[in-house]
């Protein structure tokens, strides 16, 4: 009788799992697997929203604050122009204090500030500045003042570069702008005629140079001072010497000169029959 311990036999020693009980286990691992990047999926999608969120609550708390902010408590109205500008125009790399507020320090040439720059061909202004002449709502128009400009030294800046000057069709002349215009405005002009000789007329009121003849005046070749005064075209004074008699209608006629009206009474005799 066979007494030794019964080993187990090499069929009966454990061999690893097999068949369906291994499938079981590497499908359940990788279910585990794929919970678990699910999982991680969703955790990064879900703090992704809660950035963006509040990232948007900052901007809108920007935004809100932008728009509650009064800009005068800091000395300097936003009015015109200012008003739509971008704060980081002028408050450069995000520092508020110490931005200039006067308008030379952003608006010379060669500023660091993101702004419009004044022109090369501007006029001379000294110390003077934008403020004097300009509006915050626009450039131009401008207004300047001549209260410190010398008489006579209009062309220092009325030379057609700098600013407005003689336009091509101006009547000839020397004399200096202030003789003839005001600081208001170009026209009316006043010319003084007190210099110039009687029946040159024509030289300047040629039609080109300054207002002459209209197309229904009287037919004449004498100058405009025979009937007309410097200070007005109308009323006229023309003289009737040298007419002869009886030949009123050549110019009263009605469109040349002052006819008879409609209720005249009916006669074919001439006006110096009647009238003086």
């Amino acid at each position: 009788m066979n007494t030794r311990p019964d080993f187990a036999t090499p069929s009966a020693i454990a061999t690893p799992a097999s068949g369906p009980v291994l499938q079981n286990a590497q499908r359940g691992d990788g279910e585990d697997l794929g919970i678990r990047v699910h999982k991680h999926l969703w955790l990064w999608i879900v703090l992704t929203l809660l950035a963006l969120m509040l990232v948007g609550n900052a901007s809108q708390a920007a935004d809100v604050a932008t728009k509650d902010f009064d800009h005068l408590a800091t000395g300097f109205a936003l009015t015109g122009g200012h008003r739509d500008a971008k704060c980081e125009s002028c408050h450069l790399n995000g520092v508020l204090k110490g931005t200039p507020k006067d308008c030379a320090t952003c608006h010379n040439r060669g500023a660091r500030f993101q702004t419009t720059q004044i022109p090369s061909q501007h006029i001379p202004t000294g110390n003077t500045g934008c403020e004097a002449c300009h509006r915050t709502s626009a450039w131009s128009p401008a207004k300047f003042s001549h209260a410190e400009v010398s008489s006579g030294n209009c062309n220092g800046c009325h030379n057609g570069v700098l600013a407005a000057g003689k336009s091509g069709n101006h009547l000839s002349t020397t004399q200096s702008c202030d003789t003839c215009h005001r600081t208001s405005a170009w026209t009316p002009a006043i010319f003084e005629h007190r210099n110039i000789a009687s029946g040159s007329c024509a030289g300047c009121h040629n039609g080109s140079n300054a207002t002459g003849k209209n197309s229904n005046h009287i037919a004449t070749s004498q100058a405009c001072d025979v009937c007309h005064r410097t200070n007005g075209w109308t009323p006229a004074t023309f003289s009737h010497q040298g007419i002869s008699s009886g030949s009123c209608t050549t110019c009263h006629n009605g469109t040349n000169s002052v006819g008879k009206p409609g209720n005249h009474v009916p006669t074919s005799q001439q006006c110096d029959v009647c009238h003086r």
